[in-house]
């Protein structure tokens, strides 16, 4: 079956289809053409799609599009220096602002089943077509194009799914991708840290890819999508109040990024409710290309600013739009602008909002001049291999399989720098961010920085921004608390939102996340960043604690000297002798030794001092309890031996006890000794085991004492030890 018996059978599936659910409204068939050596197609949306395809007002865009392509033509035709010789003319169509009538006229740009409406006799030499006034529309209207090998390029459709060249070899696009736009909404995001934020999105091509990039690019940058929501084309009320709803239980999440087409007036829906429910909650709205043009001028232009809006860069054509001011119903060509005037006192808009919009006219012109050098090209390309023909009859050859490749290496100058096609069709990524900043004269969308794709990195340049409640501080969008110095960050209940836990006093943050102790020299910095090494500091004498201190261990010791003084001359007292003063000396001598320890602990430090401190430290404790252990061993033994004998136990002799007293000491400094040679610098005191074991079996042996006349001088003895050790055994293994 030839290409031709195929474009029969699809036309008539399409009218057994339109036959089937309905009629194709005469409407669609109205078009505007101009005859040439060749022709340019466009299918625009000249009517809206509400109630019913094509039934609607006529489309302010569509007007203006139309405009703008005739006049580009007009003037290329009336130029020498362009195509010469060569009539260029068009064929404009009406998609109705709907995908299946987009079908139908792009298909009769080529065979035409309106030929009863039409006002030329004959069907035009189209080699390519400008179409897609929606990324949904491209989807059909791209099908044709594969289907006829002609090129089309369309000046608004962004969905990357058109980027796939293998299902549409003949698409191209004069603006950038949705991917490249995602990539400017996130590095907006990234730049003032906005990491929690919330999705919403159309459910058509434009929205379901767009958000498909975002999700995926913001998972790879850290930002977490609090909350992700997918609307109709025509969100119904309770689909609105729904996300109102949700957004309420995500107060974190200050920033909204939308990503919604123009037909589906989402963005506009969603903060108009928000408005007239109240909801003052300091949020700013990042909005894709797709929608909120002028709503700097709306009614709710005081609600979002502070707001971003991404917008593809694209060359002005300023001699469009002073030509355009002049539109009027005398000037107006097209059947489309005529009815427009004729209804134009019902539309409050009317023609105010043509004349606003005048400046995307430049986007149907651009596509018009993408074509016209490439026509160039080849027209010298076929002009180089035939030298008898002239250019109107080498015109007459070129067909769009011809002319695709040499649109691929159209570069073309404009008022923002060379236009190029990449390698599969899309236009290299550019864009303004604007800003709605509000101001003594209204509110103003404010251009406040730009966006490049060609440069390293992405570079992100922007200035001069006004924030949510017009604030000059950006907002706040993130579920987590800023953490102190010497706090980590450790995740919440919620979903990305993370808290604050204090590290030890003697760690420092690593990464956020992690508490590292620094080592026994070393202290955190005031920021718990690094460890420093501790400075020494030294004891001033001159302190009044100090001398306090040196005042008691002096009196200390004249004490114990005067004790032992005492002792010596009344050593043959009865008092004297009942008490063992042979092992009250050595408790004594123990006494002494804790005093003497005061002084040395107030030393200059060094490796011998401080070992000395911890020695002489733990050799006054054993040195003061082995003879009261001893002393209590002895008698529990006595009374003990007393219940079952008469004969006096061994070892309780004097001479025993002062060897037993010396044995234990002596034990005591060899532990010292060992443990000073072997750890000079240590994170734990000379405290050894047998201390510990010895003054265990003094508090056992003490519940004895209950007996004898003396308890409470023991009970006093035993608590006052009793505290100070528990306090002495804390300090001691802290680490």
């Amino acid at each position: 079956m030839d290409k031709a018996m195929h474009i029969q059978v699809i036309l008539w599936l399409c009218c057994v289809l339109f036959n089937a659910y309905g009629q194709i409204p005469e409407e669609a068939c109205v078009h505007y053409s101009k005859p040439g050596d060749i022709s340019i197609g466009a299918v625009l949306q000249m009517r809206r799609n509400r109630p019913t395809p094509c039934q609607g007002g006529i489309s302010t865009l569509g007007i203006l599009y139309s405009e703008a392509l005739i006049f580009a033509i007009d003037n290329i035709n009336n130029r020498t220096d362009l195509l010469p010789n060569i009539t260029l003319g068009y064929d404009i169509r009406d998609s109705c602002t709907s995908e299946d009538v987009a079908l139908w006229s792009a298909m009769s740009l080529f065979t035409d089943p309106c030929l009863i409406y039409n006002n030329s006799k004959s069907q035009p030499n189209i080699i390519g077509f400008i179409a897609g006034g929606s990324s949904s529309k491209s989807l059909f209207t791209a099908k044709v194009a594969n289907l006829y090998k002609v090129p089309m390029i369309s000046w608004a459709a962004t969905s990357d799914e058109l980027s796939d060249s293998s299902r549409f070899p003949y698409f191209l696009r004069s603006v950038s991708p949705n991917r490249l736009q995602v990539g400017a909404i996130i590095d907006v995001l990234l730049k003032y840290r906005w990491l929690y934020v919330t999705l919403v999105y159309s459910e058509d091509p434009y929205g379901i890819n767009g958000a498909r990039t975002f999700k995926y690019l913001a998972e790879s940058k850290d930002i977490c999508i609090a909350l992700s929501v997918s609307m109709s084309i025509k969100p119904s009320q309770t689909e609105i109040d729904l996300f109102i709803d949700k957004q309420l239980k995500v107060p974190k999440s200050k920033v909204i990024v939308i990503f919604a087409s123009s037909e589906s007036g989402i963005g506009s829906l969603l903060i108009r409710n928000m408005k007239e429910k109240n909801m003052y909650l300091n949020i700013t709205f990042i909005g894709s290309d797709g929608w909120g043009y002028d709503i700097e001028k709306s009614s709710v232009a005081d609600y979002v600013v502070g707001s971003f809006f991404v917008r593809d860069q694209r060359p002005i054509d300023k001699d469009f739009m002073r030509s355009f001011n002049q539109f009027n119903p005398i000037t107006a060509k097209t059947p489309w602008a005529k009815e427009y005037w004729e209804n134009c006192e019902s539309d409050p808009y009317c023609p105010f909002l043509v004349f606003v919009l005048s400046y995307m006219g430049s986007y149907i012109m651009l596509c018009i001049d993408i074509f016209v050098q490439a026509l160039e090209s080849i027209l010298k390309e076929l002009q180089s291999s035939s030298v008898s023909q002239e250019m109107k009859s080498l015109s007459r050859n070129i067909t769009g399989e011809m002319l695709l490749p040499h649109l691929y290496g159209v570069e073309l100058n404009t008022s923002i720098g060379t236009f190029r096609f990449d390698e599969i069709g899309d236009a290299l990524g550019r864009y303004s961010i604007l800003n709605v900043q509000a101001g003594d004269d209204g509110h103003a969308m404010a251009e406040v920085g730009t966006w490049d794709a060609k440069e390293i990195n992405n570079a992100l340049n922007i200035d001069n921004i006004q924030f949510a409640d017009r604030s000059y501080e950006p907002t706040y969008s993130l579920c987590a608390e800023f953490c102190d110095p010497g706090y980590v960050v450790v995740p919440l209940e919620l979903n990305c939102c993370y808290g604050c836990q204090k590290c030890p006093n003697n760690a420092i943050v690593v990464n956020d996340t992690q508490c590292e102790p620094c080592s026994i020299t070393t202290w955190p910095d005031e920021q718990f960043k690094i460890c420093l090494d501790i400075i020494p500091t030294f004891i001033e004498l001159k302190d009044p604690v100090i001398i306090t201190m040196m005042l008691l261990g002096a009196l200390g010791l004249v004490g114990c000297t005067l004790a032992g003084i005492g002792m010596f001359n009344y050593r043959n007292h009865a008092l004297i002798k009942a008490t063992s003063k042979e092992l009250s000396g050595i408790n004594l001598f123990g006494l002494f030794l804790a005093f003497i320890s005061v002084f040395v602990l107030l030393a200059r430090p060094s490796s011998i001092t401080c070992s000395f401190e911890e020695s002489i430290i733990s050799l006054s404790f054993t040195t003061m309890f082995t003879p009261t252990l001893l002393k209590v061993v002895r008698i529990y033994r006595i009374f003990q031996a007393g219940n079952k004998t008469a004969k006096r136990p061994r070892f309780v002799g004097i001479r025993d006890q002062i060897a037993f007293s010396t044995l234990l000491i002596s034990l005591q400094v060899i532990y010292n000794f060992v443990f000073c040679c072997s750890a000079p610098l240590r994170e734990k005191n000379a405290v050894s085991a047998f201390q510990i074991s010895c003054k265990l079996l003094f508090f056992y042996l003490g519940r004895f004492m209950k007996k004898l006349a003396d308890d409470q001088y023991s009970s006093v003895t035993k608590g006052s030890t009793s505290i100070y050790y528990i306090k002495y055994v804390q300090t001691t293994f802290y680490y």
